[in-house]
Parts: structure tokens; sequence; C-alpha cells
């Protein structure tokens, strides 16, 4: 005979589901996830793929003002995506790990591949 399921307040709970990881995890990656909303952060990840940027090239990369690359870039490193280095005057950004350009590439491909099947 099969093992019933163990009941909860909000009703019957199938015991095959997955253990969630710790809120705090969870909140952390909620956080990591909210920092990649915006598409000028994508576009600064996908700059900083390639090499350590200073804001001055974000800028001139992406065609956005100053004010706002700095902006994203505040974002990004309150979220722990990007780090910064002193190189002189200025400071030089990079990705604090290569598990963001995977996450980053990944939704870029599937945004490709959801567009591509929209507009065929």
């Amino acid at each position: 005979m099969a093992e019933a399921p163990e009941e909860h307040s909000s009703g019957f709970v199938d015991k095959d589901l997955a253990e969630l990881p710790p809120h705090k995890v969870m909140e952390a990656a909620g956080t990591l996830l909210q920092s990649l909303t915006a598409p000028a952060r994508i576009a600064i990840i996908v700059q900083l793929q390639h090499r350590p940027c200073c804001v001055h090239e974000l800028v001139a990369a992406l065609n956005i003002p100053q004010p706002a690359v700095s902006q994203h870039l505040r974002v990004l490193k309150n979220a722990g995506v990007v780090k910064s280095t002193r190189r002189g005057r200025e400071h030089e950004y990079s990705l604090v790990d290569e598990h963001l350009s995977e996450i980053v590439n990944d939704a870029l491909c599937h945004a490709e591949e959801i567009l591509h099947h929209r507009f065929l």
C-alpha cells in the first residue's frame, strides 16, 4: 500500500518536492536577479565579459550618459556582480566571477529564441 503524503495546514503536500534553500540565500538570489532587470546593466555585463573597463569606456561603448552608467554600476556593485579597482584617478570595473556571464548569455540566447519563434 502506498504511503499517504504528509498533510499540512494548506492541504496535502507531495513528499517529492524539492527542499528549498535557506530564505537568506533566496533573498540574495532575488537581489542578484533584480540587478539584471535593466537592459543597460545587461549591456554593461556583456562589455565587461571581454575586459575590465572604466566608466568613460562604458559610456562610449553603450552611448549612455555618464551619470546613468555610474548609477547602473553602483546597482551591479551592490548586488555583488561587479567590483572596482582604482587605476590612478579612475575606477576600472570587472565582473566578480564568470557565473553572471553564463546567466546573462543564457538569458540573451533564450530571448533570441523566443523572439525568433514569435516572429516566424
